[in-house]
């Protein structure tokens, strides 16, 4: 899956209701998108949606941003489980936050939100 589609299914899988994400849409890049940042070569390295007033859950298509190695998520209402396929990102650096770690079930791996 592309990089370009994971993020529509993240996307599709969160409740926006103040439009926050509203420059997500598929006739733009994706690295000019509110909370995305890029690379030099357009590989998604960092997704800030900390205080958007987001609510629904992880989609588990997370696991195709390969290159994504910060993932901020703060002050949202997500709930439901945090899918295992985010333990494929190797590259990032931090678990979610605390606590959005306790709002979500944790049905992770062992060891697969550990700090890099």
């Amino acid at each position: 899956m592309a990089t370009y589609r994971a993020l529509l299914s993240l996307n599709s899988s969160l409740d926006d209701p103040d439009s926050r994400l509203s420059s997500w849409t598929p006739n733009t890049s994706h690295c000019t998108w509110a909370g995305v940042t890029c690379d030099s070569h357009n590989h998604v390295t960092s997704l800030d949606l900390s205080g958007l007033n987001l609510s629904g859950y992880l989609s588990p298509d997370i696991a195709f941003l390969i290159y994504l190695s910060n993932l901020t998520l703060a002050e949202n209402n997500l709930s439901g489980p945090i899918p295992p396929e985010i333990s494929a990102l190797s590259a990032l650096r931090s678990p979610p936050p605390q606590p959005l770690q306790q709002r979500l079930q944790p049905h992770v791996p062992a060891g697969a939100l550990q700090p890099h």
